[in-house]
């Protein structure tokens, strides 16, 4: 299956009952066949069901279909819970490790959202993570959109179809050759910052998401 959007979406079809909406099926990247489960980390009922720890699962880096192409977006979408809010866990992640950390990371931060971009082999500094400030809950479901651009430089966080804000990233991550990871990051043979929950749905872009198609993909999502 492909994990980039090819500028081919199928149309959302109408329902019956009067024209309801049905959403598109998604076929995330979690139902890889090449995805590789660590340390007790589990696929259960298409959701990839992590403990902590060390468990996390990965898919191997393929001709940049998880990098940012200079002049295109990079749009993450997925759909995630964590058992606890309570400090920082990786949801997904592409990105070198030390030294420099070229590459991005996708994370919760307590009850935030943080998103992490670097380049070129600058020092990570506290100006390459940009937190968006939100109530996130232990327990509740999230549909979560992620999109980074450049012309201008922007990162922009949606949660439940709802656009939480746009930052300015430090640096626009390109061209990093390392497995894509979910869960978890990796510096060297250390791993960190790990996720206790769920991830699912899980498509990567290199394309913009219409309106429509930001709503087809966190339907389902309801918060009490």
């Amino acid at each position: 299956m492909s994990s980039v959007y090819d500028g081919v979406y199928p149309s959302p079809s109408s329902g019956g009952g009067g024209g309801g909406f049905t959403p598109t099926p998604i076929v995330g990247l979690e139902d890889n066949v090449a995805l590789v489960l660590n340390n007790g980390a589990t696929l259960t009922g298409g959701k990839l069901v992590l403990a902590g720890g060390t468990q996390y699962a990965a898919l191997a880096d393929s001709t940049g279909n998880y990098d940012k192409v200079p002049g295109q977006p990079l749009v993450i979408s997925l759909k995630f819970k964590v058992n606890a809010a309570l400090w920082k866990q990786t949801i997904i992640g592409h990105h070198t490790g030390g030294p420099s950390y070229d590459g991005w990371v996708v994370m919760t931060n307590g009850t935030n959202i943080e998103v992490f971009t670097n380049q070129g082999g600058n020092s990570p500094t506290g100006s390459n993570s940009k937190t968006f400030s939100m109530t996130l809950e232990g327990g509740q479901e999230y549909g979560l959109i992620v999109v980074i651009e450049d012309s201008p430089s922007l990162v922009t966080v949606y949660v439940n179809d709802l656009k939480i804000s746009t930052q300015t990233p430090f640096e626009l991550p390109y061209d990093t050759n390392v497995d894509l990871w979910f869960g978890i990051q990796k510096d060297g043979a250390t791993l960190y910052n790990p996720l206790v929950g769920e991830i699912w749905d899980i498509e990567i872009f290199q394309a913009f998401l219409t309106d429509e198609e930001k709503r087809n993909k966190t339907s389902g999502i309801f918060v009490s």
